[in-house]
């Protein structure tokens, strides 16, 4: 049974339970290109939104920098457990075009195998 657990445990009262995420999440499937006119107006802003569905091991703040990073480093990243095997979060990058290569790299794939799937946005 468990999990394996880093050196940071998990979250208090988290419930993993050995099912997979049945929900459907409306991003799934593609990552469309194209102009995003919001940005030209706020061109500081460089967020990406996180989901990540199937939790069967603890997804930390940690863990998703570690991830993002692989990509390129967040200037700042928050995770919050939601219901139904899911973390939420979001991450802040230095500008759009590294934030957007992240999405483009990252989104769709799993942190770890079978498991842990990431979902990412504007």
């Amino acid at each position: 049974g468990g999990f394996q657990q880093g050196g940071r445990g998990g979250y208090p009262g988290q419930g993993f339970q050995q099912q997979g995420f049945n929900g459907g999440y409306p991003q799934q499937g593609g990552y469309q290109q194209g102009g995003y006119p919001q940005q030209q107006m706020y061109p500081q802003l460089a967020r990406v939104q996180i989901r990540v569905e199937n939790c069967m091991y603890p997804v930390t703040t940690d863990v998703l920098s570690q991830a993002l990073a692989m990509v390129a480093p967040a200037q700042r990243v928050e995770a919050y457990p939601s219901p139904n095997q899911t973390v939420t979060g979001v991450a802040d990058f230095a500008d759009y075009a590294t934030a957007d290569s992240v999405i483009r790299a990252l989104n769709g794939k799993s942190i770890y195998p079978d498991c842990c799937r990431v979902l990412l946005n504007h």
